[in-house]
């Protein structure tokens, strides 16, 4: 069984870029549509415009916050996919749910910020059906890098460190996005200062992974030649 690879080194390689280019369209398409969902401000003077401003002021931070995601997402594909050489079912199935979540992620967006005005009660819930969806794309993005690891997708030359790098970067938005769909019902809209950490969680994994690495084993010191007069 070669887990539906490729017939050919050539094959593989044109089956990694058409998957690629692919994902990126897709992504494109994704953040062309965050953009499109902004509300224009209106205002005959500079006071009224900036009224306008601070009225549209929620969905200005969502789409700051989605178009954020979204790009630390691709970035995170582009660092491993970019070293791929074939595209198995497998890879393509999670890389399927991955663009799912992502093409997904302006509708998302718009349940985030389309409650304003109301019962502020429902609010843990459009924010939970944000955060669900970035859990699975995250979940998606890890089982990808998974299955180009178990399966020897990666061509030579790539670093020592991809694999871990991505699960750390990825991992710790899951954590965050994870941890902040109980929160919301507590904290309600001050929830969204807990995406912020997700930079200070990755760097507390990286420190955590880097202190419990074992130290590279310094060589043995050789003892010394026998002197000529010893031997003599």
């Amino acid at each position: 069984m070669n887990g539906g690879r490729s017939t050919t080194d050539e094959a593989g390689r044109g089956a990694a870029e058409r998957l690629i280019f692919f994902s990126d369209a897709v992504v494109a398409i994704a953040l062309t549509l965050l953009a499109i969902e902004l509300p224009v401000p209106e205002g005959s003077t500079p006071q009224a415009l900036a009224k306008a401003v601070g009225r549209g002021g929620q969905q200005y931070l969502a789409f700051l916050i989605s178009f954020l995601v979204i790009f630390l997402y691709w970035n995170g594909h582009h660092r491993q996919f970019r070293y791929l050489t074939d595209a198995t079912p497998a890879l393509v199935r999670w890389n399927g749910l991955w663009l799912f979540a992502i093409v997904l992620t302006p509708f998302a967006t718009r349940v985030l910020t389309g409650g304003q005005g109301e019962d502020h009660g429902a609010f843990p819930w459009r924010f939970g059906v944000y955060a669900v969806l970035q859990v699975i794309a995250g979940l998606a993005s890890l089982m990808s890098a998974r299955t180009m690891q178990t399966q020897h997708l990666v061509a030579e030359g790539a670093p020592t460190e991809l694999f871990h790098n991505s699960y750390v970067r990825i991992g710790s938005l899951v954590v965050v996005f994870a941890l902040s769909i109980p929160l919301a019902f507590v904290l309600g809209e001050y929830t969204y200062i807990g995406w912020s950490l997700a930079p200070v969680v990755m760097r507390l994994w990286f420190f955590v992974a880097a202190r419990r690495r074992p130290a590279p084993k310094s060589p043995a010191p050789s003892s010394p030649a026998p002197s000529s007069r010893a031997s003599a």
